[in-house]
């Protein structure tokens, strides 16, 4: 019993790029799963063969079907449109990761790393 309670109130966390007009990437974290995530704690990365540029992120909550935007991760002193035009993020990221831990209303914690190519 307690175990189906708390798999009806487990957040799931997943990432996607969305295109945002004709040449624009953002990134989209989203609770896919049936309940609230707390404490979202982690590291957005993005990666290539000569390095990688890490972005810390964190969120108090997360309700079921809601999401967050932000720009790709990019070096010190880029541009603030760098971090979502598409030629610049091609340039500089062939992975993106995302390592994120978080808890259920039932306070169970859970990590998610996962990664787009």
């Amino acid at each position: 019993m307690d175990r189906e309670r708390e798999d009806r109130t487990r957040p799931l966390l997943a990432f996607a790029l969305i295109p945002w007009g004709s040449k624009a990437l953002k990134l989209r974290v989203a609770n896919l799963g049936p309940g609230p995530a707390f404490g979202i704690a982690g590291e957005i990365e993005a990666g290539c063969g000569t390095g990688s540029v890490t972005l810390p992120w964190s969120y108090p909550v997360l309700s079921p079907g809601k999401y967050e935007e932000f720009g790709i991760p990019a070096p010190p002193g880029a541009s603030s449109t760098d971090r979502f035009d598409l030629d610049a993020i091609r340039e500089r990221a062939d992975v993106l990761r995302a390592d994120l831990t978080y808890s259920s209303a039932a306070g169970v914690p859970t990590s998610s790393d996962r990664r787009c190519a």
